[in-house]
């Protein structure tokens, strides 16, 4: 309106315009009026807009919030989830390892066992070798009240009494002539349960007793050497005579005398 006044204190000062350029400078002042109002318009939209663009992005900063922390829980979830399963899986992990030990204990030991069994399967296979030897090289007879067990193979004095010892018995003693001749008709030479190796001279029998009845060949006793502590019973054409005293080292047969329990 500053215009129109303009306008009219020229026109009362210098005269009257012509009409044209009144109109002209009203299309002008129009013109700027709806410019202005388009400005108003268009700021109104843009804060429209702008108030939209912000629920816009409140809605996705809520909806972001609202993921954020289902992940979070998620996560805590996961995390605690991994936690026990971890625990669980160390659990296992440490009872295999227990069941491991355990198995190697077990396998240790079976193994030993195995081990002795095969020893104890060795020793009774040597066992049986030798009792097959012992039986193929044995001779059975009796004589009143006990057995006797002539054995082929050759040992010295002090392992052929332990030999029999083994057997629940013990080396030969004759106690009698009738004995003696018994042994004769064998044709024998084996060792006797007798020995002066603790004191020279005095001969004794292997269950402790002293020698009364003697069958020595002649000459004998002699100590020949000064080592003969162990007598030998041997082939002789004289029944009664078939006694010599050797040295308890030499390899002989033996005789092993088992007595009837009465």
């Amino acid at each position: 309106m500053t215009g129109s006044r303009m306008i009219v204190l020229r026109h009362g000062r210098s005269g009257a315009y012509p009409e044209a350029l009144v109109a002209r400078q009203e299309q002008v002042v129009r013109a700027r009026a709806r410019c202005f109002r388009l400005a108003a318009v268009c700021l109104g939209l843009l804060c429209v807009l702008l108030l939209i663009t912000n629920i816009v992005f409140y809605v996705k900063y809520i909806n972001l919030e609202e993921e954020k922390n289902s992940m979070s829980k998620n996560t805590f979830s996961l995390r605690e989830n991994f936690k026990v399963e971890r625990k669980t899986f160390l659990s296992y992990i440490t009872n295999l390892t227990e069941e491991r030990d355990g198995l190697n204990n077990s396998y240790q030991n079976l193994t030993e066992e195995v081990d002795q069994l095969k020893s104890i399967y060795k020793n009774m296979v040597k066992e049986r070798d030798e009792l097959k030897s012992s039986f193929q090289n044995l001779k059975c007879m009796s004589f009143g009240s006990s057995n006797y067990y002539l054995f082929n193979n050759k040992k010295s004095w002090s392992e052929a009494r332990q030999e029999c010892r083994n057997k629940g018995a013990d080396l030969l003693i004759i106690s009698s002539k009738e004995e003696q001749e018994f042994f004769k008709k064998q044709d024998v030479h084996a060792w006797l349960g007798l020995t002066d190796a603790e004191e020279e001279g005095e001969w004794k029998w292997v269950n402790g007793s002293l020698m009364t009845t003697t069958f020595w060949k002649g000459g004998e006793p002699n100590n020949a050497n000064q080592g003969e502590d162990c007598a030998v019973f041997t082939p002789s054409t004289d029944p009664l005579n078939t006694w010599n005293d050797m040295p308890c080292t030499e390899s002989e047969k033996w005789i092993c005398e088992l007595t009837a329990v009465p």
